[in-house]
């Protein structure tokens, strides 16, 4: 590969700071962030645009150096300051991302691009004016269907990202899916962040030993899948707790804290970050992700929180869809068969006899050695 070459990686992305007081995304912070170390690690020159967008602050452009990243931060228009400022802020982002695309990256450079609605014309758009810009375009989620968007609108969002010859997707099923509306497209699988966790203590858990269960994750409405977990401990003996930790919208966190007034066995935890967050999980036993979505949705996205489940000692249990069950991870998840209080408990069981059996980390370090050489292929 040639060094001489940079790698521009567009996105969301505030790991590393936040000058601009930017909107702050964590799932993109945390995916971002693996596939920066796995570009480190090939010893490249890295260039990172972080995007976003301020409610209440204006701002120039900054440039930091990070170690061996540069990062460039967009400037902003603070959206809620007087009746303009949102779409105003909206038109700035992407003028300066568009230049960026046009001016600032060089022939031979390569762009890898975190798929957002927000920018998505905007990198056709390049693509269209610089034919030989070399687009890797990072699908984690199709919005539409995470949305529960109707069909038409998901097949509209579907078409769009077939702009360029370079992927790097969430899921098995995804990539198959390009490359059948693609032929000559390289698509690589990036299911999460493949980090693992040295030293993590692995117990044999007896039978009157406290289990604990973490929901780790986005609260949201009454029909967040956090309650599916929370009514399994109905079905569960007293000596399993529920710890919740996470972040919402105010409303959300509000009704989780009158559900669980009078719950002695269920803990809301608030929003736990880097090392604090690393020590909470290796504390717990299993890993909760009750998805409530249907199997054709799950074509378009992963649950990323079974890899931080996996990555920390812990035995995930998840809902049966063909995201997880297809995928190479599949034999290290207790499925939960029936999608209600009382089939998360039964899984939730079934995961209970199964604590300590084997490290399931490995298959991570497998997964990231994979990644890591297909990554390299996909530069060159």
């Amino acid at each position: 590969m040639n060094l001489d070459k940079t790698i521009h990686y567009i996105g969301f992305y505030t790991k590393e700071g936040n000058p601009n007081h930017y909107i702050e995304y964590p799932s993109c912070n945390g995916k971002m962030s693996y596939i920066i170390s796995c570009l480190t690690r090939m010893e490249l020159n890295v260039h990172i645009l972080s995007l976003g967008e301020s409610y209440n602050k204006s701002s120039k452009p900054v440039s930091e150096r990070k170690g061996v990243l540069t990062i460039h931060y967009v400037g902003t228009i603070a959206s809620s300051i007087w009746l303009l400022g949102k779409p105003l802020s909206r038109i700035y982002l992407l003028i300066q991302v568009l230049f960026y695309l046009l001016f600032t990256v060089k022939r031979h450079d390569t762009v890898i691009m975190y798929h957002s609605l927000a920018t998505l014309t905007i990198a056709k758009l390049a693509k269209k004016l610089r034919p030989h810009l070399d687009i890797i375009y990072e699908i984690e989620e199709i919005y539409a269907a995470a949305y529960r968007r109707s069909q038409s609108q998901i097949d509209k969002e579907r078409r769009a990202v077939l702009f360029t010859n370079k992927y790097i997707v969430v899921n098995d099923m995804l990539c198959n899916e390009i490359q059948k509306c693609i032929p000559n497209a390289l698509a690589v699988v990036c299911y999460g962040t493949y980090k693992t966790y040295k030293g993590l203590n692995y117990r044999e858990v007896t039978a009157n030993d406290k289990i604990n269960l973490v929901y780790a994750g986005v609260i949201g409405d009454s029909e967040s899948d956090v309650y599916l977990a929370i009514g399994a401990m109905n079905y569960l003996p007293k000596n399993f707790c529920l710890k919740i930790v996470g972040y919402g919208s105010e409303s959300s966190l509000s009704l989780l804290q009158e559900r669980l007034e009078g719950a002695s066995n269920i803990i809301f935890d608030g929003l736990k970050k880097g090392p604090e967050y690393d020590q909470y999980l290796s504390a717990c036993d299993i890993g909760m992700c009750p998805r409530k979505l249907s199997n054709e949705l799950s074509t378009y996205t992963f649950p990323s929180k079974v890899l931080v489940y996996l990555a920390h000692g812990l035995t995930p249990v998840c809902s049966r869809i063909d995201c997880i069950s297809k995928s190479s991870i599949a034999n290290h998840i207790v499925f939960i068969e029936e999608l209600s209080p009382k089939g998360v408990a039964k899984a939730v069981m079934c995961a209970k006899d199964q604590l300590a059996q084997s490290n399931e980390v490995t298959v991570l370090e497998k997964l990231d050695q994979d990644f890591q050489a297909q990554l390299y292929k996909l530069l060159q």
